[in-house]
């Protein structure tokens, strides 16, 4: 019976590693969908990161604002009810102080109010708000708040419970464009899903964030390019389609990603004139949409000592180059550890020490996993190009951020981790292929990185609890 029982141990493991896409897509449905709504009922309204400008934004597109207005030089913004104002101010100075904690008496005051037609004066309960550092986003990033914030108005819900209502409609809409995305992805499956499910991207994407679309999009961009990276035949014009479709939102929301325009251009499966179409349509879309932004909406924004000053920015940027090489190096010399932590869990105070080493183990054993493939041509004549895209687009990400640093700041400032994300899921297509005869070795790996969540997503919860609920 012993002979019997090791041929049908490995005979599962040897199915387990042929189907180990399909796998990952399910374990990643099942993972997310639990991390995602545990983490979007025990968040605190509006504690995650910018959760509060992005919910201001969504609510002024369900009442038709789809653009934000400049009312002034110093002000932009749009049509909100005027009550999510006093939720925000009610739960702010606490969410937002390391010391402080929820107790049940802010808990039941922040959900007690209501979208009231009226207000309390009998004015009209909506108004224009100022929300300039989100009111240039595109609307279709925050489809999904949107669409609960429709649908907890319709049912009467109160403001919070509007808020969860859409959290829950975000973290459908994340793990369903993510599953799509890792069934896609072969070899780079495991990379794909270890990133997705990384406590940053679990908190956004059971947030009512922009990121929380943008993350799931970014791997949707991910799994199309390398998968047409490699095997040629399956970039069909559909796919080609919906690649560029996907980038073009990507960019017009995030302008430093403009660099993945060139993602297209890599996959030969079309004509060349074809794809540089449809690089050329994304640059076009992006500079359009950033133009007009930029001349009917953005304004100067708040910075950390001041306000911004977007154009002495740019001047010193083209005149003194290399002052902004040296302020870059200087800032990843005093923050590069702290970049690191904003992207595998968003702060200091999320985790324990010993959890950002075990899940930067896990994010390199999946990347080496992603090497492993039976193509043998592998995707060097691709790899200095899409090296090139990853580093001008994280170069870009340091150049916007500069523009918004005021002038004699002795570091780049605003520059969160979690925007490398839709970066690092692209690695695999810098890395070679190599080939493995005995497929069974890749089990013990694969089963590390499909059981790490199992450990990942409770401890992201329970620094939550932690952090907003026990006492100090």
């Amino acid at each position: 019976m012993a002979p019997v029982t090791m041929q049908s141990l490995l005979a599962i493991i040897e199915r387990c590693v042929a189907h180990r896409v399909r796998l990952f897509t399910i374990l990643f449905v099942v993972y997310g969908l639990a991390g995602c709504m545990a983490a979007a009922v025990l968040m605190p309204p509006f504690a995650n990161i910018d959760e509060g400008v992005h919910f201001v934004r969504a609510d002024a597109i369900s009442l038709g604002g789809l653009v934000g207005v400049r009312q002034s030089a110093s002000s932009a913004g749009g049509i909100i009810h005027r009550k999510l104002r006093l939720v925000i101010g009610t739960i702010h100075p606490i969410v937002s102080d390391l010391n402080k904690r929820i107790d049940w008496d802010t808990e039941n005051r922040t959900f007690a109010i209501t979208w009231d037609v009226r207000s309390d004066q009998g004015s009209s309960s909506i108004g224009y708000v100022a929300f300039p550092t989100t009111a240039f986003y595109p609307p279709y990033s925050y489809l999904s708040d949107v669409v609960g914030i429709l649908l907890g108005r319709a049912f009467d819900l109160t403001i919070a419970a509007t808020l969860l209502l859409a959290r829950a409609v975000g973290s459908i809409t994340y793990v369903a464009i993510g599953a799509f995305a890792i069934a896609g992805a072969g070899e780079a499956a495991p990379l794909l899903f270890s990133v997705l499910l990384l406590p940053t991207a679990i908190a956004q994407g059971g947030s009512a964030s922009q990121d929380s679309f943008l993350f799931a999009l970014a791997a949707l961009v991910a799994s199309l390019t390398l998968a047409g990276l490699r095997d040629q035949t399956l970039v069909d014009r559909r796919r080609m389609l919906v690649l560029c479709v996907a980038i073009g939102m990507l960019v017009t929301a995030r302008p430093p990603y403009l660099p993945l325009a060139v993602l297209p251009l890599l996959l030969r499966g079309q004509t060349i004139w074809l794809r540089l179409a449809c690089s050329l349509a994304i640059v076009m879309v992006c500079i359009l949409w950033s133009t007009l932004m930029a001349a009917f909406v953005a304004v100067p924004v708040v910075v950390e000592g001041g306000v911004s000053d977007v154009p002495h920015q740019a001047v010193q940027l083209l005149l003194h180059p290399v002052s902004f090489v040296s302020l870059v190096v200087q800032t990843l010399g005093s923050t590069a550890y702290r970049k690191y932590v904003e992207f595998v869990g968003l702060g200091f105070w999320w985790l324990p020490h010993e959890y950002y080493v075990a899940a930067g183990c896990i994010l390199v054993l999946a990347t080496m996993l992603c090497m492993v493939s039976p193509h043998r041509g592998g995707w060097w004549p691709q790899s200095a190009a899409m090296l090139g895209v990853i580093g001008s687009a994280a170069a870009l990400i340091f150049v916007a951020c500069y523009l918004f640093t005021r002038p004699d700041a002795p570091e780049i400032v605003g520059v969160q981790g979690r925007y490398f994300i839709p970066l690092a899921l692209l690695i695999p297509g810098v890395l070679p292929a190599i080939p493995m005869r005995d497929k069974n070795l890749l089990a013990l790996p694969l089963a590390v990185i499909a059981l790490f969540p199992i450990i990942s997503i409770p401890t992201l919860l329970y620094a939550v609890v932690w952090r907003f609920y026990l006492a100090t």
